[in-house]
């Protein structure tokens, strides 16, 4: 009986196998070194935003982490965007003839 062609089921693919990578390499030491909301987003892993969370060292975890300036700052945001489309909305309807 023959064996099957390509399953993929536990053979990683080939460039993964590659570890002379220097962008692979030093993306494996920033995720392994992370420690802020920052870098544990980016790298998702979500442990290390939590311990960010709880004991944050610098301004931008602290402001992240606080849920009610978060908060304002999305509906600002988003208040801001708003306005924004019903502004070229306007100009784009005032400008057809």
């Amino acid at each position: 009986m023959t064996q099957p062609i390509g399953s993929g089921v536990g053979n990683p693919p080939s460039r993964y196998l590659s570890y002379d990578d220097p962008i692979d390499t030093a993306a494996q030491n920033f995720c392994r070194n992370a420690s802020n909301v920052t870098e544990g987003f980016l790298c998702d892993e979500t442990t290390v935003v939590s311990n960010a969370c709880r004991s944050p060292t610098n301004a931008v975890d602290a402001f992240v982490c606080d849920d009610n300036k978060m908060a304002g700052l999305q509906h600002g945001l988003w208040d801001t965007v708003k306005d924004t489309v019903r502004m070229i909305a306007g100009v784009l309807i005032g400008r057809m003839p």
